[in-house]
């Protein structure tokens, strides 16, 4: 499975959001970055990122702000159990 430009935009956003929002999330600056460069250049995001943008969507469903019904995270959710 491989993740579309909408799927990292919608990655990038929900990344922005939880570096603001969550500020002990130490990892978002990177990530952003990492996913800015995947859509530049056309390359797959590593695991560990995949990992991490799993996580932002998980840490705003605590805050209260239930993405978790997306399809890109249902696609992050299958690529981590590949």
């Amino acid at each position: 499975m491989r993740l579309t430009e909408k799927d990292l935009e919608e990655m990038l956003t929900i990344n922005e959001q939880a570096k603001i929002l969550i500020t002990s999330l130490t990892y978002c600056e990177q990530l952003g970055k990492s996913i800015f460069d995947c859509m530049k250049n056309k390359t797959e995001l590593s695991r560990e990122n995949i990992q991490k943008a799993h996580n932002n969507y998980l840490a705003l469903c605590l805050i209260g702000l239930n993405n978790c019904n997306t399809k890109t995270f249902e696609k992050l959710e299958k690529l981590l159990e590949e």
